[in-house]
């Protein structure tokens, strides 16, 4: 549920153009970008795999959110994947970390808002 939360949210403030439901890696397509966008009331993400183009959101109980982290996924796969990957297969990632990657992304390799300002 959380998820099909963010991803409307993305799609409503980033353009985001969505895939069908449970495609693999990939929520939906911006800015010629596959996007895959991760939501969480959380502190953490999880990571199956590299996404292309990430947009992780921060869902607060009043129904605001927050932008955690939008760039490219590289930058945060580069973090994980050499630790061992977890019984489950999912790696998870704080999201203290993710703002702190979030302060090396160039705004040329931001998803741009289109929606209304938040």
């Amino acid at each position: 549920m959380i998820g099909s939360i963010g991803e409307a949210l993305a799609q409503h403030y980033y353009g985001l153009k969505l895939n069908r439901p449970s495609t693999q890696g990939e929520d939906g397509q911006a800015e010629g970008r596959s996007v895959e966008v991760k939501t969480t009331q959380r502190e953490s993400v999880a990571f199956r795999s590299e996404p292309k183009t990430l947009l992780v959101l921060k869902l607060y109980s009043n129904g605001d959110f927050e932008e955690i982290y939008n760039g490219n996924g590289s930058r945060v796969w580069a973090t994980i994947n050499t630790e061992k990957r977890p019984g489950n297969g999912q790696y998870q990632v704080k999201l203290k970390n993710l703002r702190r990657l979030m302060k090396e992304v160039p705004e040329s390799e931001k998803l741009k808002r289109v929606g209304l300002k938040k």
